[in-house]
């Protein structure tokens, strides 16, 4: 297969943080290396990362977030621009969502981050700054997702999964 004609499987994260701003994440899945379900060593990274965060109408409005994408010592980053009560943009790199090795597969998580950046629009009667979104689950400012469950590599046969040759 040659690289021009290599076809993506899409994916989509859907995160909601503690004070109710809900972040959508879409990305293409590429898989590389050995033939699907052949063994070797291969890998799947998610390339073309673009995020949206909705931000409800009593939340403070800071001019834009810095989105931090990390996975061991692999990141990808970007600023996520405002729109009205939105924000979306683009992380620049590729991270990778699963891998093998020596026998092993080894599945990924990614951890996001969105910290606020710039001068803040406050609601009226307010009183509170933003701060980096917060997850629900962990309490922490790091988001958790699995891009490969998050993909349609998860619900297609690994037979069909289009091969990235370089």
């Amino acid at each position: 297969m040659e690289k021009d004609a290599l076809v993506p499987l899409p994916g989509q994260s859907n995160l909601t943080s503690q004070t109710g701003e809900t972040v959508q994440i879409h990305f293409d899945g590429y898989y590389s290396g050995g033939t699907p379900g052949g063994g070797g060593v291969w890998d799947m990274e998610a390339r073309n990362l673009t995020c949206t965060i909705s931000v409800p109408s009593n939340r403070p409005l800071p001019e834009a977030y810095l989105w931090l994408v990390i996975v061991d010592e692999l990141k990808a980053a970007g600023v996520l621009v405002r729109s009205g009560n939105s924000y979306s943009g683009t992380a620049v790199g590729q991270v990778y969502m699963r891998n093998a090795g020596h026998g092993l597969e080894h599945g990924v998580h990614q951890f996001h981050q969105f910290i606020p950046v710039g001068r803040q629009v406050l609601p009226i009667g307010s009183g509170s700054r933003g701060t980096a979104l917060i997850d629900p689950i962990n309490r922490t400012s790091s988001f958790q997702t699995d891009f490969y469950f998050a993909s349609a590599f998860a619900t297609t046969s690994d037979q069909r999964w289009p091969v990235d040759p370089f």
